[in-house]
């Protein structure tokens, strides 16, 4: 049941792609500028102002990347479905998704009302468990 099809899919798919391949290159910078490719980084000197910036800009860099994972496993999620032909259908709910949510939000694979149930179930697990 894909509502998204033909041309349009192909759009959707190149867009989709592109972004993900983007998403790939930013983190691979991210992660040779904080090191963790094989580099080991220098002692940490300076007072503990310079110290705090540089974990300030450590616990960002990681944020970052976080952010970025999540993305590309979005983006991962919504290809498969549209290799699996459930392109615009909400993997929970099974009802179609929105044309507008999927034009400004791609690789959504859920709709507005169930990826909203997610997050908070999210939200509060992480509440619980803080």
């Amino acid at each position: 049941m894909q509502l998204v099809a033909g041309k349009s899919l192909t759009k959707v798919r190149s867009r989709l792609e592109e972004e993900q391949a983007s998403k790939l290159r930013k983190a691979a910078v991210l992660a040779r500028c904080r090191g963790s490719l094989g580099h080991v980084p220098e002692p940490l000197v300076g007072d503990e102002a310079d110290l705090a910036v540089v974990s300030i800009e450590e616990q960002l860099e990681h944020l970052e990347l976080r952010r970025i994972s999540s993305s590309v496993r979005s983006i991962e999620a919504a290809l498969l479905t549209m290799e699996l032909g459930r392109y615009g259908v909400c993997l929970r709910c099974d009802l179609p998704i929105p044309s507008r949510r999927l034009k400004a939000l791609p690789s959504a694979i859920l709709c507005r009302e169930c990826q909203e149930g997610a997050e908070a179930v999210r939200t509060e697990r992480a509440g619980c468990c803080a």
